[in-house]
C-alpha cells in the first residue's frame, strides 16, 4: 500500500488554476495571534503528525494557522473538512467512526474514503485525533493548504510593454497557439526567479543615451566612466554615437513600464563606461588597463561588443592583460568580473573586413576568462558575418539584415534611426535601423549573466561559465562540425556549446557547488619543424597513370578538412551539380566542375546524393586555385583541384574502372603526453612559427578523447606568423587531461615556406583522482556505483541529467532528483501555458476537470523534452479548473 502510494504520488500531480499565494509565517491578514499556546493534536495521516494551533479561529471562519510539527517551520491552514481512510473497501460497510452531531458524511470518494463537514476547523482537529485512535481507521485527517508550497517552475507574466512582440531573441513563439517559431532565451521561464536585482554591468563602449525612458531609472547606479577625458559623464559625446545606446537596451530595458522594450535583466543597474572618442578611436592601453579594472566592488558585469576589426591577429598588451586577470581571478571579492566579449563579424567579407575571420585573431575575446559570444539567426544556425572559434563558450540570437534586433536608440532622430514618427518609434531601431552582430549577441549574454549572479552572488566567473554551457542547447543539427566531446557535451566551432536556456541556467545556478581552485599546467616543445608547404592533395591509384595525376594539389573549402586521409573511393563525374544527378554515390567521390551555381550548392547536390567528398575543378584560369567561399556548412569535404588536371581525372574515372582517389594532407605534428590528471576547462596553444604568410596555415589540437578544435583556420592574413601566438579552446571542457594531445601545423597554400619554431600547450582546470581518464572523481563514482565503469554521459537514473552534472552538483547519479510539478501559468490573454520538469525518455499525459469531482478530459499525450516539457491550451476558466499530469509507462 505505501509503496503503490508512493509511485501514485510521483508519477501524478494535480493542481488548480484557481490557486491563491500565501505568505509563510505567523500572521495572516484578519487573523490575530495566540496570546496562550494551543494545545497540539495527533493526527494519524496516517503517519503520527502533531499539529499546533497558531491564531485564534475567527467565528465563521474556513481556515486556520497551524504548525505542522513542534520544531518544524512549516506552517498549513487547516479546514473544516475531514478526510477518513478506513481499513474495510467494502463500499457499503458502515462508518467505523461514532457518529457525531458536528460532523456530517458529505462525500464518499470510493470504497474506503470518507469526506466529512465539521462545524469549524478547530472542530476537524478534534474529531479528527478521536476518531483517528479506531483500529478501524487508516488515516484520518482535516483537509489543509501548505504555506509552503507554490507554483514552481514559474512563468513571468507577460511584460506591458508594448513591443515586446518585436522582441523574438526573447521570445520566438505564435501568438496564437505559442508554439516555437524559432529560437530564443526563453527568457520569461527566468524571470521568476531573477530580473537582475542589484547588479550593475557596465556596457564599455562609445556612452549611452542615459535619459532615454528605458534606460533613465536603470541609470542610477552612479557608476559612470568617460576613460576618454577621465571624468564621469557616460553620455555619447557626437551625434553618430549610438552604439552603447543599442547595446544596453537588449541588457537592460526597463520592464513594464507600459513603454517600448524590456531588457534581458530589466531590473539590473547601468553603468556607462566611454572609452571610444570622437573620432571613433579607442582609448589607449593604459586607460584600458585602469577600465578593465575599474570600481569592482560596484560593477560586477563588463559588456564588450567591441574588438579586433583587422584580418591580422590583435590582442591585449602585457599591462592590459594583468588587468584583465586581476579582474576576472581576484576581483569581487574572489569571485571575479564577469568579462562578456563579442565573438567577431569577420566570417565573410563585411564591415571593411576581408573574411576568414576566427574569433581565435581577438585575444581579447579568447582570453580564457572572458566569455566569448557568437551570434545566430532566428532559426539557430549561425549568423552570416558570425565569426567561428575554438574559443567561443556559446552563441545568442545577433540577427541577420532581414531580421534584426529590436532595441533602444538614441532619441529623435539621432542614432540609428532618422525616420521621423509621430510615436515613441524614433527612440528605437528596428527593422533595417535595427541592431545585428555579435555586437547585439553580447548584451543578452550579459543580462543573462545578471539574472545569475543576482540569484546567487556567491557564483565565480569559472561557475558562470560552466553553468552557460550546460545550460545550451543546438537548434541547428545540420552543422557538419557539430561534435561530442569526452565529456558527452555537443560542441561546434560555429556556436560553440550552443544557445543557453535561461531557466535552466538559473535552476543549475540554484544548486551549483563552487569549483576547486583552478590549476594552470604548460608542456614547452623547442622541437623545429619544417611546415610541409601546399599540402592538401588528391591521391589517385590505378594502373598506367601519368605520374602528374597521382598527387594533385588541392586547396580546402572552409568546412570540414581531412585531418586523417580519407577512404580510396571510386570516382564519378557528374558535370557542374546544377541538379539532382539521379545516380547513387554513396561510397564514392564526386567530380564536379566549377561554374554557374554556388560552390555550397555543389556540394550538396553530391552530398545528397550519397558522395563522401567532392573534388571540384575549375572551368577557367588554367592551373589557378581557389578558395571556396561559403562552404562553413557544407556536409561533406570538398576540395578544389586545377582546370587541366580536373579534366585529366574525369578521363581516368571513365576509361580505368578501378581507379581509386582520397584526401590527404601532410602536416608538421606533435605530440604532447600529459601524465597530469585534470578536469579540463579551457585548453591554451602558444605557437611560434616563422612563416610568411599567416593566413596559409591550418592549426589542429587533438585531446586524448579525439577531440578536434581548430585554432586557426586558412584565412586572408598576408602578414607573416603566428610569429608569437597563443590560442584556446573551449571543445575540451570537463575532458580528462592525462594522454597524449596531438597537434597539426598544416600549410593548404602554395607559395610559402616556413617552420613551427616551438609551442606550449597550455591545460587549464581541476586537480582529479581519474584512473580511467573520463572526467569523473574516482571516489565519487566508487561511492555511487561501486565501480570505475561509468561514463560521464549516462544518466542510469533517467532524470535527464547526465553523470557529469551529477558529479559537478555532488548529487546521487542512481537517485532521481527529477520530481513531477506543474505550473500552470497564462501566457497571454487566450492561452494558459502547462509545463513541467521531464526528460526526452518519458510520456506524459495531461488531463484536466471542470471540477474536482467531475470526469475528466484527456487533453494530450507529450512525448518528454529535456529538461521542461510543456503544453498550451486555450484560456477559459469556466472550462477547466484543474489539471492532472500524469507519467506513463516508457
Amino acid at each position: 500500500m505505501t509503496a503503490r502510494l508512493r509511485i501514485a504520488l510521483r508519477t501524478q500531480l494535480l493542481i488548480s488554476v484557481q490557486l491563491a499565494a500565501w505568505a509563510m509565517g505567523l500572521f495572516l491578514p484578519g487573523v490575530s495571534s495566540l496570546a496562550h499556546p494551543a494545545p497540539f493534536f495527533k493526527i494519524h495521516e496516517p503517519t503520527p503528525t502533531e499539529y499546533e494551533i497558531l491564531a485564534d479561529e475567527p467565528p465563521d471562519s474556513d481556515w486556520i494557522v497551524a504548525r505542522r510539527g513542534r520544531l518544524s517551520q512549516a506552517r498549513v491552514l487547516i479546514g473544516k473538512k475531514l478526510i477518513v481512510h478506513t481499513t474495510d473497501s467494502h463500499e457499503n460497510s458502515p462508518t467505523p467512526t461514532v457518529q457525531d452531531r458536528d460532523a456530517e458524511l458529505i462525500q464518499r470518494l470510493s470504497p474506503g474514503i470518507e469526506i466529512y463537514l465539521t462545524t469549524s476547523p478547530r472542530r476537524a482537529l478534534e474529531l479528527a485525533e478521536q476518531w483517528g485512535s479506531s483500529p478501524k481507521v487508516q488515516a484520518c485527517y482535516p483537509s489543509r493548504k501548505s504555506l509552503g508550497l507554490g507554483k514552481l517552475q514559474q512563468y513571468a507574466a507577460r511584460p506591458s510593454d508594448p513591443y515586446f512582440e518585436r522582441q523574438w531573441y526573447l521570445e520566438n513563439r505564435s501568438s496564437e497557439t505559442g508554439a516555437r517559431l524559432g529560437v530564443d532565451l526563453n527568457i520569461r521561464g527566468a524571470w521568476p526567479r531573477s530580473r537582475g536585482e542589484s547588479v550593475t554591468i557596465a556596457v564599455v563602449d562609445d556612452g549611452v543615451e542615459l535619459n532615454h525612458p528605458e534606460l533613465s531609472q536603470r541609470a542610477q547606479a552612479h557608476a559612470h566612466r568617460n576613460f576618454v577625458t577621465q571624468g564621469t559623464n557616460g553620455l555619447p559625446r557626437v551625434s553618430f554615437h549610438a552604439h552603447g545606446t543599442a547595446v544596453a537596451g537588449l541588457a537592460l530595458a526597463e520592464g513594464s513600464n507600459e513603454l517600448g522594450m524590456v531588457g534581458a535583466a530589466p531590473l539590473a543597474r547601468l553603468a556607462s563606461w566611454v572609452i571610444f572618442d570622437t573620432d571613433d578611436t579607442i582609448v589607449d592601453s593604459l586607460a584600458l588597463s585602469e577600465m578593465f579594472q575599474h570600481d569592482p566592488e560596484r560593477v560586477s558585469i563588463q559588456n564588450h561588443s567591441w574588438g579586433n576589426g583587422l584580418v591580422e591577429q590583435l590582442g591585449p598588451t602585457l599591462i592590459e592583460e594583468i588587468a584583465v586577470s586581476n579582474a576576472v581571478y581576484h576581483a569581487r571579492g574572489g569571485n571575479g568580473v564577469l568579462m562578456i566579449r563579442a565573438g567577431g563579424n569577420a566570417r565573410e567579407e563585411s564591415f571593411g573586413h576581408l573574411g576568414s575571420g576566427d574569433s581565435n585573431d581577438d585575444g581579447y575575446a579568447s582570453y580564457p576568462g572572458v566569455i566569448a559570444v557568437g551570434a545566430v539567426n532566428d532559426v539557430g544556425r549561425a549568423a552570416t558575418y558570425s565569426s567561428p572559434g575554438a574559443s567561443l563558450l556559446l552563441a545568442v540570437p545577433g540577427g541577420e539584415d532581414d531580421r534584426s534586433l529590436f532595441t533602444t536608440d538614441r532619441l529623435g532622430r539621432l542614432g540609428f534611426n532618422t525616420r521621423f514618427t509621430v510615436d515613441d518609434l524614433a527612440d528605437y531601431g528596428f527593422d533595417s535601423s535595427g541592431f545585428v552582430g555579435t555586437s547585439a549577441a553580447a548584451p543578452l549574454v550579459s543580462g543573462l549573466c545578471a539574472l545569475l549572479t543576482s540569484s546567487n552572488p556567491s557564483l565565480t566567473v569559472r561557475d558562470v561559465q560552466q553553468i552557460l554551457l550546460l545550460s545550451c542547447e543546438h537548434a541547428d543539427n545540420e552543422d557538419p562540425g557539430l561534435r561530442v566531446n569526452g565529456a558527452g557535451l555537443k560542441v561546434s566551432h560555429n556556436v560553440g556549446f550552443g544557445i543557453p536556456n535561461a531557466p535552466k541556467a538559473l535552476t543549475l545556478a540554484s544548486e551549483w557547488q563552487r569549483r576547486p581552485n583552478l590549476v594552470r599546467k604548460t608542456y614547452s616543445i623547442e622541437e623545429r619543424q619544417l611546415i610541409p608547404n601546399d599540402a592538401l592533395s588528391v591521391q589517385v591509384e590505378g594502373p598506367d597513370l601519368p605520374e602528374s595525376l597521382q598527387n594533385i594539389p588541392a586547396s580546402p573549402g572552409q568546412g570540414l578538412f581531412p585531418d586523417q586521409p580519407t577512404a580510396k573511393l571510386s570516382a564519378v563525374s557528374i558535370g557542374r551539380a546544377l541538379s539532382d544527378p539521379g545516380i547513387d554515390l554513396t561510397g564514392k567521390a564526386a567530380l564536379i566542375q566549377r561554374g554557374e551555381n554556388l560552390f555550397s550548392e555543389k556540394i550538396n547536390v553530391a552530398a545528397q546524393a550519397g558522395a563522401e567528398f567532392a573534388i571540384i575543378y575549375n572551368n577557367v584560369d588554367g592551373d589557378q586555385r581557389v578558395r571556396m567561399g561559403d562552404t562553413y556548412y557544407s556536409p561533406i569535404p570538398a576540395v578544389f583541384i586545377a582546370e587541366s588536371l580536373g579534366q585529366q581525372l574525369v578521363s581516368a574515372s571513365v576509361s580505368t574502372p578501378s581507379l581509386t582517389v582520397s584526401l590527404q594532407s601532410e602536416s608538421a605534428v606533435y605530440s604532447v603526453p600529459v601524465s597530469d590528471s585534470l578536469l579540463c576547462e579551457h585548453v591554451g596553444l602558444r605557437v611560434r612559427t616563422n612563416h610568411p604568410r599567416r593566413g596559409d596555415l591550418r592549426i589542429a589540437l587533438t585531446s586524448p578523447a579525439g577531440t578536434t578544435s581548430i585554432l586557426q583556420h586558412i584565412n586572408n592574413d598576408n602578414s607573416p606568423g603566428p610569429r608569437d601566438w597563443t590560442y584556446f579552446s573551449t571543445h575540451s571542457f570537463f575532458e580528462a587531461s592525462a594522454g597524449t594531445w596531438r597537434v597539426a601545423v598544416t600549410d593548404v597554400a602554395v607559395g610559402n615556406e616556413g617552420e613551427v619554431l616551438g609551442m606550449e600547450l597550455i591545460l587549464y582546470g581541476t586537480s582529479i583522482d581519474d584512473l580511467d581518464a573520463d572526467g569523473l572523481d574516482d571516489s565519487w563514482e566508487l561511492a555511487h556505483f561501486g565501480h570505475l565503469d561509468a561514463t560521464p554521459d549516462g544518466d542510469p537514473d533517467s532524470d535527464g541529467f547526465a553523470n557529469l552534472v551529477e558529479y559537478l552538483l555532488q548529487r546521487s547519479p542512481i537517485n532521481s532528483n527529477l520530481q513531477l510539478r506543474l505550473d500552470v501559468s497564462q501566457w497571454n490573454d487566450q492561452l494558459l501555458r502547462i509545463a513541467w520538469p521531464s526528460t526526452s525518455s518519458r510520456r506524459y499525459q495531461i488531463k484536466a476537470y471542470s471540477d474536482i469531482q467531475a470526469s475528466s478530459k484527456n487533453l494530450a499525450v507529450i512525448e518528454g523534452s529535456d529538461f521542461q516539457s510543456e503544453f498550451f491550451i486555450q484560456f477559459a476558466p469556466e472550462a477547466f479548473k484543474f489539471f492532472r499530469l500524469q507519467e506513463l509507462q516508457p
